[in-house]
């Protein structure tokens, strides 16, 4: 091996002054973004003595002003303030206005619409009776302006002259022209001309209208809503506008993670596969079956098969195997949300996260999902002795002669492990009283007298940011 020579003086002030400059850098960007927000005086203006018109439309000095969700207000210069009202009274259209001249999505003019006959048909679609247009009640970053642009025109505008810049914007979506009247269908973002089906303005391809309807999305509680992204006609299945490598049938359903609601699942109990979004498992290792639905100690969700345990890569939108299947030689049973005992071996799920600890950079590096095994002195039964709190905080459980505690709060209650060993009597007794406190709790781990139990990682499912 070959030793490395100590860094000269020189070498060593060159080095500090690049991370000098690296730091300068950073704070520098974060000090702008601060600065130039802080100091849009007109946008705080308006949300401190400005006077709200409907929805999301504000009067402030005889100007009319929309409020654009994670960008602030601006002000519609061409607005008409005698004749300025809502489209509609709902409150999904709330971000839709209408005067003598134009429509309008927040701050923009809907162009082509006839604000005389434009009507809002439902589902964020509005119609003049020849032309159709979709308009998102959220927004979207401006793909055409970078942070560095952003800034500087912000800058401009706060301090010299200038527009102010628009990050975010509503997205509008003109429909194809249809000798036919558009309608809204379904309870999503869906509507039609009685031959072809649109979802956020976009053709759902091949869509048979008369048959389109919305999956079920199920829930642990036995509660059954309609998704408002999946769908199926007699013929095919669609997440979207996208169409789905699989055949409809009426067994077909939806589901969520509890607290990883930004990922929506379509499970297929005849074949055993799993879809999130467009993204297909691979078949070859369905069937397929989710470890839990609970997720308060979870960042994925880990599926099961004969060949592994599968999750997905929210970064790099794959599917990913995060080892060998724990669940395959033993009869498990969760006997608590994320904890399975066959009478031998006691598993569980825990989640973790990684951040940066510097002055300069907090970010998040990864965050992971483990399945553990308890390695305590364990017998064979587990004996649950009560929940924690009549809000169901969590439940106490005992085996042998030791008490533990497996939490249901997790990681957002600042209670970091799914299980506790209980450290005495007195600490049994506290968590068992109906109206204990989630501080109490917080208190009890604080104290010691919730303590970490000893544990071996059987597999870790990571996400690197």
């Amino acid at each position: 091996m070959t030793n490395l020579e100590p860094l000269t003086q020189k070498q060593k002030k060159k080095w500090n002054k690049i991370i000098l400059i690296i730091l300068g850098t950073v704070l520098t960007v974060q000090f702008l973004f601060i600065f130039v927000y802080l100091f849009d005086n007109e946008n705080n203006d308006v949300d401190l003595y400005g006077e709200t018109l409907f929805g999301d439309f504000t009067f402030y000095q005889n100007k009319i002003y929309a409020s654009v969700p994670s960008n602030g207000n601006y002000m519609i210069e061409q607005a008409d303030i005698q004749t300025f009202k809502p489209i509609s009274d709902s409150y999904y259209d709330k971000h839709m206005a209408i005067d003598k001249k134009n429509v309008y999505c927040g701050n923009q003019i809907i162009p082509t619409l006839d604000p005389s006959t434009t009507k809002s048909i439902g589902n964020n679609y509005y119609f003049d009776g020849e032309t159709a247009y979709f308009c998102a009640p959220n927004t979207i970053q401006n793909a055409n302006l970078g942070w560095r642009q952003g800034v500087w025109k912000q800058i401009q505008y706060n301090f010299f002259e200038g527009k102010k810049p628009q990050t975010y914007f509503h997205l509008t979506t003109l429909l194809p022209k249809s000798d036919k009247p558009y309608y809204a269908i379904l309870k999503s973002n869906t509507a039609t001309d009685g031959s072809k089906a649109f979802y956020d303005g976009e053709i759902i391809p091949d869509a048979i209208v008369q048959s389109l309807h919305q999956l079920d999305n199920k829930y642990d509680d036995g509660d059954v809503r309609k998704s408002r992204n999946y769908f199926a006609d007699e013929q095919s299945v669609y997440y979207k506008t996208n169409k789905l490598p699989i055949k409809s049938h009426e067994n077909l359903y939806t589901f969520y993670i509890e607290n990883l609601f930004n990922d929506v699942y379509l499970f297929d109990p005849t074949s055993g596969n799993v879809f999130i979004g467009n993204v297909s498992f691979d078949k070859q290792n369905a069937p397929y079956k989710v470890v839990s639905k609970y997720g308060n100690h979870v960042n994925h969700a880990l599926f099961l098969s004969k060949n592994g345990v599968f999750y997905y890569n929210n970064q790099n939108k794959n599917i990913e195997k995060a080892g060998e299947n724990p669940f395959l030689n033993g009869n498990f049973t969760e006997i608590a949300p994320l904890i399975f005992s066959d009478g031998k071996k006691t598993l569980y799920l825990e989640s973790g996260s990684i951040w940066h600890n510097s002055r300069s950079n907090k970010s998040l590096v990864s965050r992971s999902t483990y399945i553990f095994q308890l390695d305590e002195n364990l017998q064979a039964n587990w004996v649950k002795m009560g929940i924690v709190s009549n809000h169901h905080y969590a439940s106490v459980w005992k085996n042998g002669d030791a008490y533990f505690y497996f939490d249901e709060l997790g990681d957002t209650q600042l209670i970091f492990h799914t299980i506790y060993k209980i450290k005495d009597q007195s600490t049994l007794q506290k968590l068992l009283a109906d109206d204990i406190k989630i501080d109490k709790i917080r208190q009890l781990k604080r104290d010691k007298a919730l303590i970490p139990v000893n544990k071996t990682k059987i597999l870790e499912a990571k996400t690197k940011y």
